[in-house]
């Protein structure tokens, strides 16, 4: 089974986290578009955690660089 190797981005805080019923899904702010649209373009997902402070992660799929000696076995 191949697994496509991913790159994440996480940017957290220990705050008072996100209030409860917080859905990612039907917020409407400027910063939350921005973030959404980023991971999207990027073939990614963006997933937000806010129990004990908040946590944002962006985890998009990564392609190998191919490099000259790649190129030549192929």
């Amino acid at each position: 089974l191949y697994r496509v190797p991913t790159c994440e981005l996480t940017v957290a805080d220990d705050g008072i986290g996100l209030p409860a019923g917080f859905e990612l899904a039907g917020q409407k702010s400027l910063g939350i578009q921005i973030l959404s649209m980023l991971a999207r373009q990027m073939n990614g997902e963006l997933t937000v955690r806010g129990a004990a402070g908040t946590e944002w992660r962006i985890t998009i799929p990564v392609q190998p660089l191919k490099t000259k000696a790649h190129e030549a076995k192929t």
